[in-house]
């Protein structure tokens, strides 16, 4: 079985230059996520969780997605210590398989540049959309 690059990082993976990178992108998001407090999020590739667990307080649900079981151990800690309720990780590689989730709104951040078919990732992100999502 191949291993997957991003379980052998997850542990080193929270660096400073890393939460200052998630800083400047949710505060890009934030303006489109304010008004979702009944809404569900869906955090695809969410590594550790550095971008959208900040989010938490602002929606109504937040799905954490990543395709390795190793950073997704990471972000259940984290989402254990803050003692969120609405946050739930689940284990997805979407170019590899298909999910039933859907969700109201997707954010996906340094995540493309690891996909070998986007367009694939693209289409099956815009199909687990809610309408109007």
């Amino acid at each position: 079985m191949e291993k997957n690059l991003f379980d052998q990082l997850s542990h080193k993976y929270d660096t400073k230059e890393r939460f200052e990178l998630a800083k400047i992108i949710q505060n890009e998001i934030r303006p489109d996520i304010v008004e979702h407090t009944n809404k569900s999020l869906l955090d695809y590739g969410c590594g550790t969780g550095l971008v959208s667990l900040d989010f938490s307080k602002e929606v109504k649900s937040l799905i954490l997605a990543d395709a390795s079981s190793e950073m997704l151990q990471l972000t259940k800690q984290k989402i254990e210590q803050l003692g969120l309720t609405n946050a739930t990780t689940i284990q997805l590689d979407l170019i590899k398989e298909d999910t039933d989730i859907k969700v109201d709104t997707i954010i996906t951040s340094l995540v493309l540049l690891h996909v070998p078919d986007t367009s694939l990732l693209l289409e099956k992100l815009y199909a687990s959309l809610n309408e109007g999502g």
